[in-house]
């Protein structure tokens, strides 16, 4: 199968952590929990990272986000995306450079275990799953909460995406 971590990212101003799984081999279930170790198994190893490796981890990313836009799409698109989500913060990325040159080893290790951690309690996950023909069968079947979730969770099966979105709360989304 085929595993790209995507990392954090911000879609209409929420924050979230996408992992992408594609799979001819196995199913959804079996993704699903091999993405879970995935997260428990990254919790150890973020513990067990020293300070000047975290540190270095630090320095990449604020590296990385320092770079110039390479095209002026880059910039467009970056600038149209502060508008659409009324932010209107076009100096984002040296906002976020400087929160990063303070951020603690044990702050991303709490926030980690609170919001991203399978073991959380009050951790929020939307699985997305999109089955072939050859996992029909698993796709008829009805969803199991992954070994070692909290007995607080809960799994809804959403066929009906149009009803489900105007079941919500929030919908449509209307900004003040």
């Amino acid at each position: 199968y085929q595993r790209r971590v995507r990392g954090a990212r911000s879609s209409n101003g929420i924050q979230g952590y996408l992992v992408i799984v594609q799979s001819s081999v196995k199913g959804a279930a079996y993704l699903d929990q091999r993405i879970e170790a995935f997260l428990l198994e990254y919790q150890t190893k973020l513990a067990n990272m020293s300070e000047k490796e975290f540190a270095e981890h630090v320095k990449s990313v604020i590296i990385k986000k320092s770079e110039k836009d390479k095209r002026l799409a880059q910039a467009t698109e970056r600038f149209w995306n502060e508008i659409f989500t009324n932010f209107y913060l076009f100096n984002r990325r040296d906002i976020e450079i400087g929160l990063l040159s303070k951020i603690t080893k044990k702050e991303v290790e709490d926030y980690y275990a609170l919001y991203i951690s399978p073991t959380s309690a009050i951790r929020r996950k939307v699985s997305v799953q999109l089955f072939s023909s050859a996992f029909a069968e698993e796709m008829s079947s009805p969803c199991s909460l992954p070994e070692g979730a909290p007995p607080s969770t809960k799994i809804s099966r959403i066929e009906q995406i149009s009803e489900f979105k105007r079941s919500l709360p929030i919908f449509p989304h209307i900004y003040n």
